[in-house]
């Protein structure tokens, strides 16, 4: 089919358009509606709406808001899963930043309680907590789930304690038992690795020989043994949710 110059300058000019439009921001989008896009921010009106900044970017615009409101840099990062909450009680100094504050951080979906991010110390060593994580089952994007680990990574930690509530499909297993997670298998069909490759932010293809340290596996079972608790051991599989899984 052939068109003539004018219907193809008209093309062009559309192209060009749409082009510029997905390139720069996105407009339109409803207040109040969360987009369904990566890395959202805040919408105000009369403005753009989202605007496609880096990620890397967006990760050191988070960390020097934090590092402005703290007092010291923390060593180690937990992740405070259901029913875990009580742990920010053992630490001194503690300090914190609700999630809404943060660039870049999105409130997660709790009602009346909130996310945020506690610093504090542990004995001698500096701690930061992540209280109130964010779900892909509550609509949030793989990308946003792991952002706030994203920015903890940025920020140097580089050892993360990860906690959670969930159910076994181990008929050996009874309620409470407390699991230590050896290993991984993700079922959820999602990655946040996926997207736009960034040369700032480091390999995209990870080694995962080794992401549940031994020497911190063979700690947190010689100190259960001297505590008396007993400690299972198996391998955490990923599924959407939200579901206890059970035999």
């Amino acid at each position: 089919m052939s068109i003539g110059a004018q219907e193809s300058r008209k093309l062009n000019k559309s192209y060009n358009v749409f082009h510029q439009f997905n390139k720069l921001a996105y407009f339109g989008w409803p207040l109040g509606k969360r987009a369904n896009l990566p890395f959202y921010s805040q919408p105000q009106a009369g403005k753009i709406l989202w605007q496609m900044d880096s990620l890397y970017d967006r990760i050191q615009e988070s960390i020097r808001y934090i590092s402005s409101q703290v007092s010291e840099k923390p060593a180690v990062g937990v992740v405070l899963g259901s029913g875990w909450w009580n742990f920010i009680r053992e630490l001194d100094q503690p300090q914190g930043i609700d999630f809404s504050n943060i660039p870049h951080f999105l409130p997660t979906h709790l009602g009346k309680k909130s996310g945020g991010l506690i610093i504090g110390r542990l004995g001698q060593l500096p701690v930061a907590c992540l209280i109130g994580r964010l779900h892909t089952y509550e609509g949030f994007t793989v990308h946003e789930v792991s952002y706030p680990v994203r920015v903890l990574g940025a920020w140097g930690i580089k050892v993360l304690f990860v906690t959670n509530a969930a159910g076994g499909i181990n008929p050996r297993f009874s309620p409470e038992d407390l699991m230590l997670i050896c290993d991984h298998i993700n079922m959820t069909g999602e990655n946040p690795l996926k997207g736009e490759e960034e040369e700032k932010l480091g390999q995209r293809f990870l080694d995962m020989t080794r992401a549940y340290d031994p020497t911190f596996i063979r700690l947190a079972r010689a100190v259960a043994r001297k505590l008396g608790i007993k400690l299972r051991k198996g391998v955490y599989v990923g599924v959407n949710g939200p579901v206890y899984e059970t035999p």
